[in-house]
Protein backbone atom coordinates (compact mmCIF):
# COMPACT_ATOMS: atom_id res chain seq x y z
CA UNK A 1 0.00 0.00 0.00
CA UNK A 2 1.36 3.20 -1.24
CA UNK A 3 0.58 6.12 0.68
CA UNK A 4 0.94 9.97 -0.92
CA UNK A 5 0.64 12.17 1.89
CA UNK A 6 -1.00 15.46 -0.08
CA UNK A 7 1.15 17.96 1.79
CA UNK A 8 4.28 16.57 -0.11
CA UNK A 9 2.63 16.45 -3.35
CA UNK A 10 1.87 20.05 -4.51
CA UNK A 11 3.70 20.25 -7.75
CA UNK A 12 2.02 19.25 -10.38
CA UNK A 13 3.75 17.71 -13.26
CA UNK A 14 3.09 16.85 -16.61
CA UNK A 15 3.77 13.37 -18.16
CA UNK A 16 3.49 14.60 -22.12
CA UNK A 17 1.43 12.95 -24.32
CA UNK A 18 1.97 9.58 -24.35
CA UNK A 19 0.15 7.34 -21.93
CA UNK A 20 -0.97 8.57 -18.73
CA UNK A 21 0.98 6.72 -15.88
CA UNK A 22 -0.46 6.00 -12.49
CA UNK A 23 2.05 8.06 -10.61
CA UNK A 24 1.50 10.78 -12.66
CA UNK A 25 -2.19 10.23 -12.08
CA UNK A 26 -1.57 10.09 -8.30
CA UNK A 27 0.69 13.77 -8.21
CA UNK A 28 -2.07 14.73 -10.35
CA UNK A 29 -4.69 13.76 -7.34
CA UNK A 30 -2.47 14.62 -4.39
CA UNK A 31 -2.19 18.06 -5.82
CA UNK A 32 -6.06 18.52 -6.31
CA UNK A 33 -6.86 18.00 -2.75
CA UNK A 34 -3.80 19.82 -1.00
CA UNK A 35 -4.11 23.05 0.58
CA UNK A 36 -7.15 25.38 0.73
CA UNK A 37 -8.77 22.99 -1.70
CA UNK A 38 -9.20 20.39 0.73
CA UNK A 39 -12.88 19.48 1.34
CA UNK A 40 -13.96 20.89 4.94
CA UNK A 41 -16.33 18.79 6.70
CA UNK A 42 -18.01 20.80 10.13
CA UNK A 43 -20.32 20.01 12.99
CA UNK A 44 -21.93 22.99 14.41
CA UNK A 45 -22.31 22.82 18.13
CA UNK A 46 -24.59 25.22 20.17
CA UNK A 47 -23.52 26.55 23.12
CA UNK A 48 -27.31 26.52 25.38
CA UNK A 49 -30.62 25.19 22.99
CA UNK A 50 -33.88 25.89 24.49
CA UNK A 51 -36.17 22.25 24.42
CA UNK A 52 -39.44 20.78 25.39
CA UNK A 53 -39.17 19.32 29.10
CA UNK A 54 -39.85 15.94 27.29
CA UNK A 55 -38.60 16.31 24.10
CA UNK A 56 -37.14 12.30 24.75
CA UNK A 57 -40.58 10.76 24.43
CA UNK A 58 -41.17 12.74 21.10
CA UNK A 59 -38.38 11.80 18.91
CA UNK A 60 -40.21 12.39 15.77
CA UNK A 61 -41.75 15.91 16.73
CA UNK A 62 -38.69 17.12 18.16
CA UNK A 63 -36.01 15.72 15.91
CA UNK A 64 -33.85 19.26 15.83
CA UNK A 65 -33.39 18.85 19.19
CA UNK A 66 -32.68 15.00 19.73
CA UNK A 67 -30.16 15.72 17.56
CA UNK A 68 -28.62 18.60 19.82
CA UNK A 69 -28.92 16.19 22.56
CA UNK A 70 -26.74 13.56 20.59
CA UNK A 71 -23.88 16.00 20.10
CA UNK A 72 -23.83 17.03 24.01
CA UNK A 73 -23.87 13.27 24.96
CA UNK A 74 -20.68 12.59 22.35
CA UNK A 75 -18.75 15.31 23.68
CA UNK A 76 -19.01 14.43 27.36
CA UNK A 77 -18.55 10.50 26.53
CA UNK A 78 -15.26 11.66 24.68
CA UNK A 79 -14.66 14.24 27.35
CA UNK A 80 -14.26 16.87 25.43
CA UNK A 81 -17.52 18.68 27.34
CA UNK A 82 -19.68 18.60 30.69
CA UNK A 83 -23.35 18.77 29.76
CA UNK A 84 -26.19 21.14 31.94
CA UNK A 85 -29.86 21.97 32.17
CA UNK A 86 -31.48 24.27 33.81
CA UNK A 87 -34.94 26.40 34.27
CA UNK A 88 -35.95 28.12 30.62
CA UNK A 89 -36.95 32.25 31.27
CA UNK A 90 -38.99 33.49 28.78
CA UNK A 91 -36.40 35.88 27.64
CA UNK A 92 -33.79 33.39 26.29
CA UNK A 93 -36.39 31.09 25.27
CA UNK A 94 -39.11 33.90 23.60
CA UNK A 95 -41.87 32.21 24.67
CA UNK A 96 -44.39 33.83 27.46
CA UNK A 97 -44.51 30.43 29.00
CA UNK A 98 -41.07 28.91 30.05
CA UNK A 99 -42.65 26.61 32.44
CA UNK A 100 -43.08 24.57 29.18
CA UNK A 101 -39.52 24.42 28.49
CA UNK A 102 -35.72 24.14 29.74
CA UNK A 103 -32.32 24.94 28.61
CA UNK A 104 -30.12 22.60 27.85
CA UNK A 105 -26.18 23.31 27.30
CA UNK A 106 -22.68 22.32 26.93
CA UNK A 107 -19.51 23.73 28.41
CA UNK A 108 -16.16 22.39 27.40
CA UNK A 109 -13.71 20.76 29.06
CA UNK A 110 -10.04 21.15 28.98
CA UNK A 111 -9.50 18.70 26.85
CA UNK A 112 -12.69 20.52 24.96
CA UNK A 113 -10.45 23.44 25.12
CA UNK A 114 -6.91 22.01 24.21
CA UNK A 115 -8.85 21.33 20.63
CA UNK A 116 -8.90 25.11 20.34
CA UNK A 117 -12.21 24.93 17.63
CA UNK A 118 -13.37 27.99 16.11
CA UNK A 119 -16.35 29.53 17.69
CA UNK A 120 -19.67 30.69 15.92
CA UNK A 121 -22.15 33.64 17.17
CA UNK A 122 -25.20 32.23 16.03
CA UNK A 123 -27.95 32.09 18.44
CA UNK A 124 -26.56 32.23 21.67
CA UNK A 125 -22.50 30.93 19.96
CA UNK A 126 -21.21 27.23 19.95
CA UNK A 127 -18.17 26.16 18.35
CA UNK A 128 -17.71 24.47 14.38
CA UNK A 129 -15.84 21.23 15.15
CA UNK A 130 -13.73 19.78 12.14
CA UNK A 131 -14.24 16.33 11.03
CA UNK A 132 -11.60 15.52 8.63
CA UNK A 133 -7.75 16.81 9.13
CA UNK A 134 -7.22 16.01 5.31
CA UNK A 135 -7.82 14.10 2.60
CA UNK A 136 -4.58 11.45 2.26
CA UNK A 137 -4.24 9.43 -1.54
CA UNK A 138 -3.26 5.90 -0.50
CA UNK A 139 -2.63 4.39 -4.11
CA UNK A 140 -4.14 4.42 -7.90
CA UNK A 141 -5.47 1.59 -8.83
CA UNK A 142 -6.22 1.52 -12.09
CA UNK A 143 -6.21 3.16 -15.14
CA UNK A 144 -8.57 2.62 -17.39
CA UNK A 145 -8.77 3.68 -21.30
CA UNK A 146 -11.91 5.40 -22.67
CA UNK A 147 -13.11 4.99 -26.45
CA UNK A 148 -11.84 8.21 -27.01
CA UNK A 149 -7.65 8.15 -26.91
CA UNK A 150 -7.36 11.42 -25.20
CA UNK A 151 -10.02 10.48 -22.48
CA UNK A 152 -8.75 8.14 -19.43
CA UNK A 153 -10.87 6.98 -16.15
CA UNK A 154 -8.55 6.65 -12.98
CA UNK A 155 -9.33 4.43 -10.16
CA UNK A 156 -8.13 5.71 -6.49
CA UNK A 157 -8.14 4.76 -3.15
CA UNK A 158 -8.41 7.53 -0.44
CA UNK A 159 -9.40 8.20 3.10
CA UNK A 160 -10.35 11.35 5.15
CA UNK A 161 -7.62 11.23 8.28
CA UNK A 162 -10.03 12.32 11.15
CA UNK A 163 -9.86 14.77 13.83
CA UNK A 164 -10.31 14.03 17.46
CA UNK A 165 -13.66 15.51 17.26
CA UNK A 166 -14.15 13.51 14.07
CA UNK A 167 -13.56 10.76 15.61
CA UNK A 168 -15.90 11.06 18.59
CA UNK A 169 -18.52 12.07 15.92
CA UNK A 170 -18.19 8.38 14.47
CA UNK A 171 -15.48 9.50 11.59
CA UNK A 172 -13.48 6.86 10.41
CA UNK A 173 -10.03 6.56 8.37
CA UNK A 174 -11.25 3.05 6.53
CA UNK A 175 -10.21 3.35 2.46
CA UNK A 176 -12.59 4.36 0.11
CA UNK A 177 -12.41 3.73 -4.02
CA UNK A 178 -13.55 6.85 -6.18
CA UNK A 179 -13.09 7.30 -9.88
CA UNK A 180 -11.82 10.50 -11.90
CA UNK A 181 -11.43 11.37 -15.83
CA UNK A 182 -8.35 12.41 -17.28
CA UNK A 183 -8.27 14.32 -20.18
CA UNK A 184 -5.15 15.09 -22.56
CA UNK A 185 -3.95 17.92 -24.04
CA UNK A 186 -0.88 19.82 -25.70
CA UNK A 187 0.45 20.08 -22.61
CA UNK A 188 -0.13 16.59 -21.03
CA UNK A 189 -2.89 14.68 -18.69
CA UNK A 190 -5.12 16.77 -16.21
CA UNK A 191 -8.13 15.94 -14.63
CA UNK A 192 -11.52 16.70 -16.26
CA UNK A 193 -13.80 16.02 -13.69
CA UNK A 194 -13.88 16.18 -10.10
CA UNK A 195 -16.60 16.51 -7.67
CA UNK A 196 -16.39 17.59 -4.31
CA UNK A 197 -19.51 16.77 -2.05
CA UNK A 198 -18.10 18.78 1.20
CA UNK A 199 -21.46 19.28 3.59
CA UNK A 200 -22.23 15.61 4.05
CA UNK A 201 -20.86 13.23 6.42
CA UNK A 202 -19.32 10.08 4.41
CA UNK A 203 -19.15 11.93 0.86
CA UNK A 204 -16.10 10.90 -1.02
CA UNK A 205 -14.35 13.70 -3.30
CA UNK A 206 -14.42 11.96 -7.24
Amino acid sequence: MRLFPVGLLVAVVACGTGELTRSHAARELAARFAGPQAPQVVVRVFRTKCVEKYFEKYPLRFREDMHTAYQYRVLEEAGFAKQFSVPATSERCGTPYPESLRIIGIQLTPKGLAEHWPEHREREGGWDIPEVARFELIDVTAIEPQSDPSLARVVYTWRWIPTAGGRAFGRTDAPRESRVTFRRNQTGWRMSTVRENRGKIGDAPR
